[in-house]
Parts: C-alpha cells; sequence; structure tokens
C-alpha cells in the first residue's frame, strides 16, 4: 500500500487520486486492457485463445491470424489491428480524455521535442517496441508498433517465423519509420534503436539514405516526472502506479528467447500467443504513459 505522503504527491502530479493496490485475483475477460476500477487497478487478463489440441504442434495462423508479408529481402509475418479491439480504455474516446486530463501538465523534455511531438502527433508518430533473442548483437525476432492509419490507432506486430526472414521484417520497419516524424520508445535510445540499427547494418539495409525520426524516449521523460514519488521508473512500476493496470500470467522478458528458439525448432507457436500479448501490454502502457506526459495539441 501507499504512504499517505506519497499518495498525495503522486495526486498531486497525476491529476486525480491514485488508487489503492490489493492484490486480487485476475478478472475472467477476453479484453487485454480493461477500465480502471473504483478502488484497485485493474489487472490484464489473458486474451480469448481458442482452444488447441492437447499433444500436437499448433500452427502461427491457428494461434495468431496474421498474414505473410513480402518485401524486397524476403518474407515475414505480421498481426494488425485497431488498438481499440484490445479493450474499451483504448478506444478513440478513451485516448482522447487522457490526453485532455493531462494537457496542463509542464512539460518533461525540450521546447524543441514538444513542438516536434505536438506537429507531428498523431498521423506522423509512431511507437516502438522490440523483442530479441538476447542481448545486444541478437537477433531481432518482432517488431511491435503503433501509429496511426485510416482515422484510428493500429497495433502492428511484424514477426520473423525464423532467423532468416529479420532482414525483411527490418525492412518493413524502416519503411514505416520513414512515414513518421516521431519515434518514441522505452529505454529505446539504449537499446531498442540501436538494435535496430545494428542489426540492419549487418543484413546492409542502407541506412544512410534513410531519415531518422526525431527520438523521445518516454522512460528519461518518466524519471523526471515520477522518480522522486515511485520505486523505480521500470516499465510494469509506471503501468502499475501510474496507469492503474497490473497484468495477470505475463510471459517474463527472460523467457521470451527460449520460447522464440522453440517456435523456430519446432514450429509449435503455442507460446507465440505470450510473446505477442507480452510485446503488445508493454506498447499499450508506453502509449498511454506518452499521452499523460506530452502535450498533443
Amino acid at each position: 500500500m501507499l504512504d499517505d505522503a506519497l499518495r498525495q504527491r503522486l495526486e498531486q502530479l497525476n491529476r486525480r487520486p491514485l488508487p489503492e493496490l490489493p492484490s486480487a485475483a485476475p478478472l475472467s475477460t477476453r479484453s487485454i486492457v480493461e477500465p480502471v476500477a473504483a478502488s484497485a487497478s485493474t489487472p490484464i487478463p489473458r486474451p480469448h485463445l481458442p482452444v488447441l489440441p492437447v499433444g500436437e504442434d499448433v500452427s502461427l495462423t491457428t494461434v495468431v491470424p496474421g498474414e505473410v508479408v513480402s518485401t524486397s529481402p524476403g518474407k515475414f509475418y505480421a498481426i494488425r489491428k485497431p488498438l481499440a479491439e484490445l479493450g474499451p480504455r483504448l478506444s478513440p474516446e478513451a485516448l482522447a480524455t487522457i490526453a485532455a486530463e493531462h494537457a496542463d501538465q509542464p512539460s518533461v523534455t525540450s521546447p524543441a521535442d514538444a513542438e516536434a511531438f505536438a506537429a507531428a502527433f498523431p498521423r506522423r508518430v509512431m511507437l516502438l517496441d522490440i523483442e530479441t533473442c538476447g542481448f545486444a548483437g541478437s537477433t531481432i525476432f518482432l517488431v511491435g508498433l503503433i501509429h496511426a492509419h485510416g482515422g484510428e490507432w493500429i497495433l502492428e506486430q511484424l514477426l520473423a517465423r525464423d532467423y532468416a526472414e529479420e532482414p525483411a521484417m527490418l525492412q518493413a520497419v524502416w519503411d514505416r519509420a520513414t512515414e513518421s516524424d516521431v519515434l518514441l520508445t522505452f529505454n529505446g535510445k539504449s537499446f531498442d534503436w540501436p538494435m535496430i540499427h545494428d542489426r540492419s547494418t549487418v543484413h546492409r539495409r542502407g541506412l544512410a539514405d534513410r531519415p531518422t525520426p526525431r527520438h523521445l524516449d518516454v522512460l528519461h521523460m518518466a524519471r523526471r516526472r515520477w522518480r522522486d514519488v515511485l520505486p523505480n521508473c521500470k516499465l510494469q512500476t509506471l503501468e502499475r502506479y501510474i496507469c492503474a493496470r497490473r497484468r495477470s500470467a505475463d510471459l517474463p522478458s527472460a523467457q521470451v528467447p527460449q520460447e522464440y528458439h522453440h517456435f523456430v525448432r519446432t514450429g509449435d507457436a503455442r507460446r507465440m500467443a505470450d510473446i505477442l500479448l507480452h510485446n503488445a501490454l508493454d506498447l499499450v502502457t508506453l502509449f498511454e504513459l506518452t499521452l499523460r506526459l506530452m502535450k498533443t495539441t
């Protein structure tokens, strides 16, 4: 529980009362994200999945329907859906409300960055989070994106179904990046974006002639806003205290590489849904934090 002094300081920063955070059993629902409960942080349950056969390998298309995309270096797998499908809290109306509630907060970034974000939002803003096979230099096998398209926010996950599909997937990431003026990540200046550059260089994707969007790292902004009042500024800490949500049965980050290696070896995609959900939840939290920290107009 939060003590009274800490709660008062957080409420002043967050502009509204913060909920208590008791331990509670996960809710049973098909939504990934649900509205905040009145007196508790809301669990983020697992999405509805088809009944999978026992004792058989399960294909990727069975677990996570998507499409095979072809680029000049080859093919990769893409899953796209409107962000609003993940729950009512991510409807256009709900997101607009979050942004409006925090529109008068003091800036936590440079005036130039704030101006660039306001000018680019929403059509030329892209949020990015990656999943890799380990530390620096290892294969990137999944890139999750949130961007605006056709008047709505889209969650797009680009997946290399084996190690050979990484170049094609990276090609698509750069194609999306050239359509954006502002890139948002969480700790991405230290990890995600350098990894994109390094792996692109390995595959000779030709970075020299590609424009680079202005990169804003939400971790740095979160530290400036909340480092004196929270235990730490890890993403799931911010998700719990600032977004008032908690995850249920989330796949730990340390297990992601081994589950992907198993999928590549066997073709059994049972755990790929867990990896994709983990990535999607990271992006959703990144998006909500962005709306709380940046002025959108």
